[in-house]
């Protein structure tokens, strides 16, 4: 678990907490966790109709738990375990990550908006 006093007061102050770790798994996969089910549903559904490939649940890591600082926003948070192997090929293709990044923060804007 994270725990940097700063940061949690500050995801406290917050409607919601996005965080993005790279993980270990074989494949190409964005592992969606976290206790915000309406945000994870809204960037899964974006995600794979875009053709990326998602976990979600996230089996391994489910990051459901209110120990989280991700959940410790005022409505939890969500986070996106992405594969090593992703990881590498976002850095490698700009506009693969460009792709990425508007799609996340599209999903964002679109639960802000509900």
């Amino acid at each position: 678990n994270f725990y940097d006093i700063r940061a949690i007061n500050l995801v406290s102050k917050s409607r919601i907490a996005i965080a993005i770790h790279t993980q270990a798994d074989k494949g190409k996969v964005v592992c969606i966790g976290g206790a915000n089910e309406k945000l994870k549903n809204i960037i899964s559904d974006s995600l794979k109709i875009n053709n990326f490939n998602v976990e979600m649940p996230c089996k391994r890591l489910p990051g459901n738990s209110e120990k989280n600082i991700v959940n410790k926003a005022m409505e939890k948070g969500v986070q996106l375990e992405i594969t090593l192997n992703l990881m590498n090929r976002l850095d490698k293709d700009r506009d693969k990550l460009i792709e990425f990044s508007k799609i996340i923060k599209e999903s964002l804007n679109r639960y802000l908006q509900e």
